[in-house]
């Protein structure tokens, strides 16, 4: 019985996933009713080590020339598939 069940278990499981995966890898776009697949709409992220993710209503000008001011940080590639999972070394 507990054979039967786990493999029903398994078997819905990958039915669901099979469901939300065919459901969810293509999203509308703007107005119109085309789907684009979610890895051809996301670009790679650039995470820089200390900084915060706080919007700011500032000027774009103003925001190049604080940028330029600030001192170099290197950037991390992020790859969508990717952004929840921890970065090296802080498991």
């Amino acid at each position: 019985a507990e054979h039967l069940q786990s493999r029903c278990r398994f078997s819905w499981r990958y039915t669901l996933k099979s469901t939300l995966k065919e459901k969810y890898q293509c999203v509308p776009e703007g107005v119109s009713k085309a789907r684009s697949p979610l890895n051809e709409i996301y670009t790679e992220l650039y995470i820089i080590e200390g900084r915060s993710g706080i919007v700011s209503g500032d000027h774009e000008v103003r925001q190049i020339e604080t940028a330029s001011r600030k001192q170099y940080r290197p950037e991390t590639t992020i790859r969508h598939e990717d952004i929840f999972k921890l970065p090296p070394g802080r498991e």
